[in-house]
Parts: structure tokens; C-alpha cells; sequence
């Protein structure tokens, strides 16, 4: 089975790709919707900011488990580009 991993992208110069097995849980917060990733010695969190955060939520858990993208990539945020997994992200808070 081939891993997907979801991308996340909020400058030409500033991105990170986490596999999906990594992801501790996605959080609807004051707006925003949160993603927590298992990394190797703490966590590291990509805040999303949104219009609707149960919406966006929904549209990500429906991407996450619909079938593996040719590529293994689910692109969830990219601010370059200006394309979100879900019409009401509007643009990624940060990646820490």
C-alpha cells in the first residue's frame, strides 16, 4: 500500500510534507483547524485558518479517506498557489 502523505505549503521557500500515519489528530479551535503530527522527538502543528472549521474538517477526513492519490500526495494548504482540500480554508495560520 502506498503511503500518503499530506502537504502543506505557506511560502515559495516553506512547506513540509508529514505521512498520514504521523497525524495525531485534526482540531477545530477559535476558527482555525489545527493538525498535530507524531515527529520523531515532540509534535509539530500546521494551523489552518478558516470560514468554516467543521466544514473544512469534513472536506479533509472525506480526502483523507477516499483513494490514494497517483502520486501519495493530498495537498491540504498551499498559499503559493492559492488551493486548499477545502473551499473554506483561507490560508495557513503557521507551521511549528
Amino acid at each position: 500500500m502506498k503511503t500518503k502523505y499530506l502537504l502543506f505549503q505557506n511560502a515559495a521557500n516553506d512547506c513540509m510534507a508529514y505521512p498520514l500515519n504521523r497525524l495525531k489528530d485534526i482540531e477545530g479551535v477559535n476558527g482555525d483547524v489545527v493538525f498535530t503530527f507524531d515527529a520523531t522527538s515532540s509534535f509539530t502543528t500546521v494551523t489552518v485558518s478558516t470560514s468554516d472549521e467543521f466544514q473544512a474538517i469534513k472536506d479533509v477526513a472525506e480526502a483523507i479517506g477516499g483513494p490514494v492519490h497517483s502520486d501519495g500526495v493530498i495537498v491540504i494548504a498551499d498559499d503559493v498557489a492559492g488551493t486548499y482540500i477545502s473551499s473554506q480554508m483561507t490560508g495557513i495560520d503557521s507551521i511549528a
